[in-house]
């Protein structure tokens, strides 16, 4: 960062507005500010310190003390400052919170902080932020350094020179990883150990199961190797050469298999051959079994011939007997139908006799109900002439309502128009008088 220009107004103990144009230097990379004790060089740094980051350049300052105590009530307390960064310009004005006069009225009021940030363009400034916070993190983030570190390491105070030296690892690795943009291979070598850490745990792994994998070997009862401490190489040449032995061991075996499975064919031959003959002589003897069966089941057969011969008789009668069950069945069922019917024709002609012993007596009451009827025509004739009446007098009434609030106002009309007359002729009489 190169700074441009200066400007403080009521700021530290410069009462009215002083600008430092640092450009006159030129290109000059190192420059010195020099002056007796109290003539303002550490404001200088604070001023550009609270423009940065709204905080003074030492610890034992606060940007709310950085109003001048000379400055008149109405100038404004503000720092502008202009600096150029990696090729391009930057303007930042801030102002602390300072009380000032009422612009009407007495008394004093707080105007409280403000912060503004400009980028310069071919076309004049733009407004980059305007808010406090904006400004705070667009120059930390462009700076890539936060006050405490723009503090230590850009702009060290008066007697906090030691304190950079006196950080501890840690904060001086912070500081210089941010100044120097090494943050990347920071977190790369933190990668790199992370990885390396995972490929320990995995070879770890692989030769826990490694040794879990030959312990399972069978190494046969004369081995008296010691496979705990051996290396993997001597490790595989035993397996190749318990795998030689294992392999001699299977064809002896093979052979020996063979052998046994011809004999095991020649012993299935005889069983098959001796099953054979042992199923003969079984079915032999069913057969004499039921040859015995059915010489004494001779009579029996005879029985059950006779009875198919009176069953086949029998089988053509069936449908005549089968015929004549129906009809007996059907004339039953006529039997009680007929004897419903008459019992349901001597209970109608009871209901019968009922009713017309009912007829006979409501006929000899026909000259009542006549009267009767003739008493509700005569009836319902005054209901409607009285529903008319009513009718007539409610309208009566209303008229006569009407007509009483018609002679009401008639009344209070006639009143007005006595009043009027009144007012009139005093007022005749006053003209009268008056000429």
């Amino acid at each position: 960062m190169r700074a441009l220009s200066l400007t403080m107004n009521a700021f530290g103990p410069y009462r009215v507005k002083q600008t430092i144009d640092f450009s006159t230097l030129g290109e000059e990379s190192i420059f010195l500010i020099t002056g007796p004790t109290g003539a303002g060089k550490t404001t200088i740094f604070d001023a550009m310190c609270f423009a940065l980051y709204g905080r003074a350049s030492g610890s034992d300052r606060d940007q709310d003390s950085m109003r001048s105590h000379f400055a008149d009530p109405e100038d404004t307390t503000f720092v502008d400052f202009q600096f150029e960064l990696r090729g391009k310009a930057y303007r930042i004005v801030r102002m602390p919170k300072q009380m000032r006069k009422k612009e009407r009225g007495e008394g004093w009021k707080e105007d409280p902080a403000r912060a503004e940030l400009y980028m310069e363009h071919s076309d004049g400034e733009k407004l980059i932020a305007s808010k406090i916070k904006e400004v705070n993190d667009y120059i930390e983030e462009i700076l890539s350094l936060d006050y405490e570190q723009f503090r230590k390491m850009i702009m060290i105070p008066q007697g906090e020179f030691r304190k950079l030296i006196s950080e501890n690892s840690k904060e001086r690795e912070e500081i210089l990883q941010r100044i120097f943009k090494t943050q990347f291979y920071s977190e790369l070598t933190d990668y790199f150990k992370s990885q390396s850490k995972s490929l320990e745990k995995e070879i770890e792994q692989f030769q826990w199961k490694m040794n879990q994998e030959i312990h399972k070997i069978q190494w046969g009862i004369d081995s008296n190797e010691d496979i705990d401490n051996a290396d993997p190489e001597h490790i595989i040449k035993l397996l190749e050469k318990r795998l030689s032995e294992q392999k001699q061991l299977v064809d002896v075996e093979e052979d020996h298999l063979k052998d046994l499975n011809n004999q095991a064919e020649q012993y299935q031959n005889s069983y098959h051959e001796a099953k054979q003959l042992q199923e003969n002589f079984d079915e032999l003897e069913k057969v004499q079994v039921e040859e015995t069966r059915l010489t004494k089941q001779k009579y029996d057969i005879q029985v059950l011939k006779e009875e198919l011969t009176w069953g086949k008789a029998a089988a053509q009668v069936y449908p005549y007997e089968k015929q004549w069950l129906e009809r007996e069945r059907e004339l039953e069922e006529q039997k009680e139908t007929l004897k419903e019917k008459r019992e349901l024709r001597k209970q109608k002609a009871e209901e019968f006799e009922k009713i017309k012993e009912i007829y006979t007596q409501e006929e000899a009451k026909e000259d009542k109900r006549q009267s009767l009827k003739d008493n509700w025509k005569r009836k319902v004739e005054e209901q409607e002439k009285l529903d008319q009446y009513l009718s007539i007098r409610k309208q009566l009434r209303t008229s006569e309502t009407q007509l009483e609030q018609w002679k009401a106002r008639t009344e209070k009309y006639q009143e007005e128009q006595h009043r009027l007359n009144r007012q009139l002729e005093t007022l005749k009489e006053k003209t009268k008088n008056e000429r």
